[in-house]
Protein backbone atom coordinates (compact mmCIF):
# COMPACT_ATOMS: atom_id res chain seq x y z
CA UNK A 1 0.00 0.00 0.00
CA UNK A 2 1.43 3.41 -0.94
CA UNK A 3 2.52 5.62 1.95
CA UNK A 4 0.10 8.41 0.93
CA UNK A 5 -2.87 6.02 1.24
CA UNK A 6 -1.81 5.01 4.75
CA UNK A 7 -1.54 8.69 5.72
CA UNK A 8 -5.02 9.45 4.33
CA UNK A 9 -6.51 6.49 6.22
CA UNK A 10 -4.90 7.66 9.45
CA UNK A 11 -6.15 11.22 8.97
CA UNK A 12 -9.74 10.06 8.44
CA UNK A 13 -9.85 7.76 11.48
CA UNK A 14 -11.94 9.15 14.32
CA UNK A 15 -13.51 7.95 17.54
CA UNK A 16 -16.12 10.71 17.42
CA UNK A 17 -19.00 8.30 16.76
CA UNK A 18 -18.12 5.76 19.46
CA UNK A 19 -19.94 5.45 22.78
CA UNK A 20 -19.90 2.69 25.42
CA UNK A 21 -22.92 0.47 24.80
CA UNK A 22 -24.44 -2.37 26.79
CA UNK A 23 -23.63 -5.70 25.08
CA UNK A 24 -27.28 -6.86 24.93
CA UNK A 25 -28.39 -3.47 23.66
CA UNK A 26 -25.79 -3.67 20.90
CA UNK A 27 -26.44 -7.29 19.94
CA UNK A 28 -30.22 -7.25 19.94
CA UNK A 29 -31.89 -3.83 20.14
CA UNK A 30 -29.45 -1.81 18.07
CA UNK A 31 -28.95 -4.55 15.50
CA UNK A 32 -32.74 -4.69 14.97
CA UNK A 33 -32.98 -0.90 14.75
CA UNK A 34 -30.26 -0.77 12.08
CA UNK A 35 -31.92 -3.58 10.14
CA UNK A 36 -35.35 -1.90 10.35
CA UNK A 37 -33.89 1.42 9.18
CA UNK A 38 -32.31 -0.28 6.14
CA UNK A 39 -35.68 -1.90 5.44
CA UNK A 40 -37.41 1.51 5.57
CA UNK A 41 -34.84 2.82 3.07
CA UNK A 42 -35.63 -0.06 0.71
CA UNK A 43 -39.36 0.51 1.17
CA UNK A 44 -39.45 4.32 0.79
CA UNK A 45 -36.26 5.04 -1.17
CA UNK A 46 -35.04 8.00 0.85
CA UNK A 47 -34.74 8.04 4.64
CA UNK A 48 -32.84 10.43 6.88
CA UNK A 49 -31.61 9.25 10.25
CA UNK A 50 -29.84 10.93 13.13
CA UNK A 51 -28.23 8.71 15.72
CA UNK A 52 -27.15 9.93 19.11
CA UNK A 53 -26.81 9.42 22.83
CA UNK A 54 -28.63 10.87 25.81
CA UNK A 55 -27.47 11.55 29.33
CA UNK A 56 -30.56 11.59 31.53
CA UNK A 57 -30.85 11.25 35.28
CA UNK A 58 -28.97 12.84 38.13
CA UNK A 59 -25.73 10.89 37.75
CA UNK A 60 -23.65 9.90 34.76
CA UNK A 61 -21.52 6.76 34.79
CA UNK A 62 -17.90 6.98 33.70
CA UNK A 63 -15.36 4.43 32.53
CA UNK A 64 -11.87 4.90 33.97
CA UNK A 65 -13.01 8.29 35.31
CA UNK A 66 -12.76 9.63 31.75
CA UNK A 67 -15.34 8.24 29.31
CA UNK A 68 -18.97 9.15 29.90
CA UNK A 69 -21.49 6.32 29.50
CA UNK A 70 -24.79 7.43 27.95
CA UNK A 71 -28.02 6.46 29.67
CA UNK A 72 -29.86 6.05 26.34
CA UNK A 73 -29.29 5.72 22.59
CA UNK A 74 -31.65 7.11 19.98
CA UNK A 75 -32.16 7.03 16.24
CA UNK A 76 -34.49 9.66 14.78
CA UNK A 77 -35.88 8.64 11.38
CA UNK A 78 -37.54 10.93 8.83
CA UNK A 79 -39.20 9.59 5.67
CA UNK A 80 -39.75 12.41 3.14
CA UNK A 81 -42.02 10.36 0.82
CA UNK A 82 -44.72 10.22 3.52
CA UNK A 83 -43.59 13.22 5.59
CA UNK A 84 -43.43 11.07 8.72
CA UNK A 85 -40.87 10.84 11.52
CA UNK A 86 -40.30 8.76 14.61
CA UNK A 87 -37.55 8.02 17.09
CA UNK A 88 -36.22 4.76 18.45
CA UNK A 89 -35.25 5.42 22.08
CA UNK A 90 -33.56 2.69 24.11
CA UNK A 91 -31.93 2.62 27.54
CA UNK A 92 -28.26 1.67 27.53
CA UNK A 93 -28.75 -1.40 29.70
CA UNK A 94 -29.43 -5.13 29.50
CA UNK A 95 -33.25 -4.80 29.57
CA UNK A 96 -33.81 -4.99 25.77
CA UNK A 97 -36.47 -2.27 26.16
CA UNK A 98 -37.19 0.19 23.37
CA UNK A 99 -39.68 2.96 22.82
CA UNK A 100 -40.87 4.58 19.62
CA UNK A 101 -41.48 8.24 20.41
CA UNK A 102 -42.07 11.48 18.52
CA UNK A 103 -39.35 13.96 17.60
CA UNK A 104 -40.97 16.42 20.04
CA UNK A 105 -40.81 13.86 22.84
CA UNK A 106 -37.11 13.29 22.13
CA UNK A 107 -36.55 17.06 22.28
CA UNK A 108 -38.27 17.17 25.66
CA UNK A 109 -36.14 14.32 27.01
CA UNK A 110 -32.71 15.43 25.76
CA UNK A 111 -33.13 19.16 25.24
CA UNK A 112 -32.11 19.10 21.56
CA UNK A 113 -34.28 19.35 18.44
CA UNK A 114 -32.52 16.88 16.14
CA UNK A 115 -34.79 17.64 13.16
CA UNK A 116 -35.37 21.40 13.38
CA UNK A 117 -36.62 21.86 9.80
CA UNK A 118 -39.64 19.56 10.17
CA UNK A 119 -43.10 21.06 10.56
CA UNK A 120 -44.78 20.93 13.98
CA UNK A 121 -47.35 18.29 12.97
CA UNK A 122 -44.65 15.87 11.78
CA UNK A 123 -42.68 16.39 14.98
CA UNK A 124 -45.61 15.77 17.32
CA UNK A 125 -46.83 12.53 15.74
CA UNK A 126 -44.61 9.48 16.18
CA UNK A 127 -44.52 7.34 13.05
CA UNK A 128 -45.05 3.67 13.97
CA UNK A 129 -41.49 2.56 13.21
CA UNK A 130 -40.95 -1.18 12.76
CA UNK A 131 -38.93 -2.92 15.45
CA UNK A 132 -37.54 -5.40 12.93
CA UNK A 133 -37.06 -5.35 9.17
CA UNK A 134 -40.27 -6.25 7.41
CA UNK A 135 -42.49 -6.26 10.48
CA UNK A 136 -43.66 -4.16 13.40
CA UNK A 137 -44.10 -6.83 16.04
CA UNK A 138 -42.64 -7.06 19.52
CA UNK A 139 -39.07 -8.19 20.14
CA UNK A 140 -38.63 -11.88 20.90
CA UNK A 141 -38.81 -12.86 24.56
CA UNK A 142 -35.60 -14.81 24.19
CA UNK A 143 -32.38 -13.73 22.47
CA UNK A 144 -31.80 -15.11 18.99
CA UNK A 145 -28.12 -15.81 19.67
CA UNK A 146 -26.48 -18.04 22.22
CA UNK A 147 -24.82 -16.23 25.14
CA UNK A 148 -21.06 -15.85 24.72
CA UNK A 149 -20.27 -18.13 27.66
CA UNK A 150 -22.27 -20.96 26.06
CA UNK A 151 -20.36 -20.58 22.79
CA UNK A 152 -17.10 -20.70 24.73
CA UNK A 153 -18.12 -23.85 26.64
CA UNK A 154 -19.29 -25.47 23.39
CA UNK A 155 -15.93 -24.74 21.72
CA UNK A 156 -14.07 -26.32 24.66
CA UNK A 157 -16.29 -29.42 24.49
CA UNK A 158 -15.66 -29.78 20.76
CA UNK A 159 -11.92 -29.48 21.36
CA UNK A 160 -12.02 -32.13 24.13
CA UNK A 161 -13.93 -34.53 21.85
CA UNK A 162 -11.39 -34.07 19.06
CA UNK A 163 -8.54 -34.68 21.53
CA UNK A 164 -10.17 -37.86 22.83
CA UNK A 165 -10.70 -39.15 19.30
CA UNK A 166 -7.02 -38.62 18.39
Amino acid sequence: MPIWRIAVNNMSFSLANIAPQSPRNNRYIWRNIESATRYLTQQYGEVYSITGVAFTGKTTKQLADRVLVPSHFFKAVYIPAINQAGVYYAPNDESERIEVISVDELSTRIGIDVLPVLDAKTKTQAFDLPLKAGESSELPDEPTEEPAWMLFVWAILEWVIVQLQA
